[in-house]
């Protein structure tokens, strides 16, 4: 979106340009440029990153001065820009554990998730104002939230048992955030943190399953599953 600011600025000639100083800003400066439901959503977008521009930098001055550092050979740097303009948090501890060598794509967003407390557990949807009724639909005995499936839930503690155990992982305790902890703090192979995320995706892959389909599997069954995916990614990556 910032790309459009850019040619506005600096391709006046382009048709686009010369509707938008024509038929949007109408002689007005475009640093003042404010939303109005009478324009597109296009362009209201472009005025939102304006104002992130002047947030960022504090001044149109400075706004041009950035977006010609984003230019190379009289051309838009997207990149540049990007990297400019985001925002990077400090690297939290468990980053090795979701995103390691080898996890499936899938099995990390859904870890991301749930380190980040945003899966759409029951408690999540009764906070968007859902009226339902929190009751696990693994051990069918607790209310549900991030902490009890992860691994407070007495079904899960008892997978997370067994494929520990499997794994060769010494669990000191069965919270979620723990055993991440203790991730970070040791060395673990390939296979331990494999397991886990699959562990993490399958769980949460049961649950949903149980509450849509009605179908229900066992801890057993659900081992043998993840141990399966288990040796297809260690064997797609040539590990043992």
């Amino acid at each position: 979106m910032i790309k459009w600011i850019w040619k506005l600025l600096y391709r006046p000639q382009s048709i686009w340009s010369r509707w938008v100083h024509t038929y949007v800003l109408k002689g007005h400066d475009f640093w003042l440029a404010t939303t109005n439901i009478s324009q597109s959503w296009y362009w209201n977008n472009v005025v939102k990153m304006k104002n992130l521009l002047l947030d960022i930098t504090g001044s149109p001055a400075q706004a041009l001065q950035l977006l010609e550092g984003c230019s190379t050979n009289l051309m838009y740097n997207t990149r540049l820009m990007y990297d400019s303009v985001k925002f990077c948090n400090p690297k939290v501890s468990w980053h090795n554990l979701v995103h390691g060598k080898g996890c499936h794509p899938k099995h990390s967003f859904a870890g991301m998730m749930v380190m980040h407390n945003a899966l759409l557990t029951i408690d999540n949807l009764m906070r968007r104002g859902l009226a339902l009724v929190n009751r696990c639909a693994l051990c069918e005995a607790c209310s549900e939230d991030v902490h009890h499936i992860f691994f407070n839930c007495s079904y899960s503690t008892h997978l997370l048992n067994y494929i520990g155990i499997w794994l060769g992982l010494s669990l000191r305790s069965f919270s979620l955030f723990t055993i991440a902890q203790d991730f970070a703090s040791r060395r673990s192979t390939c296979r331990q943190r494999i397991g886990f995320m699959a562990t993490i995706y399958y769980l949460w892959n049961e649950r949903n399953v149980r509450i849509f389909k009605g179908v229900k599997c066992s801890v057993d069954t659900l081992s043998v599953k993840i141990k399966k995916i288990v040796h297809l990614r260690l064997y797609g990556f040539g590990l043992s």
